[in-house]
């Protein structure tokens, strides 16, 4: 019965300081993650619609490549059965524009892709 007291006694679990600085460590490495993260997550959208601009502007150039003249309106890529439907801006809910056979989408950065 003596040995069970002296090991309960001698178990003394984690100090204030070191619960402190362990919570310091956890916040340093959130601080660092949480951005790279959001960062990551922009960047893929962005990505995603630079590929996207890309499949359009592929798309509009086959259709001129076969009828000599570009498409009205993107619309017009689906009923030529060139694309099954448009793609959605990842960004936000703003489509994409076709002009003079460019596709751009200058909502983002105000650049045009």
């Amino acid at each position: 019965m003596g040995g069970i007291r002296k090991v309960i006694k001698n178990d003394r679990g984690f100090t204030l300081i070191e619960l402190m600085v362990v919570i310091v460590i956890i916040g340093i490495i959130a601080a660092i993650a949480v951005p790279r993260f959001v960062n990551a997550i922009s960047d893929a959208r962005a990505e995603t619609d630079k590929a996207n601009i890309k499949m359009l502007q592929s798309a509009v150039e086959r259709v001129y490549a076969k009828t000599g003249s570009y498409p009205n309106t993107l619309n017009d890529l689906v009923n030529g059965g060139y694309i099954k439907s448009i793609p959605k801006d990842p960004q936000n809910d703003e489509v994409y524009s076709l002009s003079n056979g460019i596709v751009s989408c200058d909502h983002f950065s105000g650049q045009n892709y």
